[in-house]
């Protein structure tokens, strides 16, 4: 619902720009719409030519900090999975589940991201609706990834009422 009424919002700003005539340079330099980022101000995850400035010093410093978020990750995919497993009444196989989940977070490390584990409230919602394997969760993944290709061009021409909004 909460994607559906984020579209309906800024398709109805732009209709009342157009309704008033305002062009999107127009909305742009009344500050109606998020406006343009400095190239630097775009993170795109791990640029191996920088490695050289990593001060492996505090790395090394929070390497315990480092593996509490592992600890924490790999127990809450656990609890997640026995969660799952009792309201769904299935057996899930918890390696294939860790295993996948620790590629996952490798790969979000990489590109930038944070580490992450199961939605057990969506994967519930998906149980309840019937849907029936991981295929169900193929259409947010490829939302996302469009946001993440398309994003940055996109940024810009985005409401900031519509925005302040969602915040709020």
């Amino acid at each position: 619902i909460l994607p559906g009424a984020f579209g309906g919002a800024i398709a109805l700003f732009y209709l009342i720009l157009a309704s008033q005539s305002i062009s999107l340079n127009q909305a742009m330099a009344e500050g109606l719409l998020l406006g343009r980022f400095p190239d630097s101000q775009l993170h795109w995850g791990v640029n191996f030519s920088t490695l050289a400035q990593v001060q492996w010093s505090i790395v090394v410093d929070q390497l315990i900090s480092i593996g509490a978020v592992v600890m924490l990750t790999a127990l809450t995919v656990l609890f997640s999975i026995s969660a799952l497993e009792l309201s769904t009444e299935t057996d899930i196989n918890v390696n294939r589940e860790l295993k996948v989940t620790g590629y996952a977070n490798l790969t979000a490390g990489l590109l930038g991201g944070v580490p992450g584990s199961p939605s057990l409230s969506s994967t519930l919602l998906l149980h309840r609706m019937g849907a029936q394997g991981r295929w169900a969760a193929l259409v947010p993944t490829v939302m996302f990834g469009a946001v993440l290709v398309a994003g940055p061009a996109m940024l810009p021409y985005l409401p900031r009422p519509v925005i302040g909004a969602v915040l709020m």
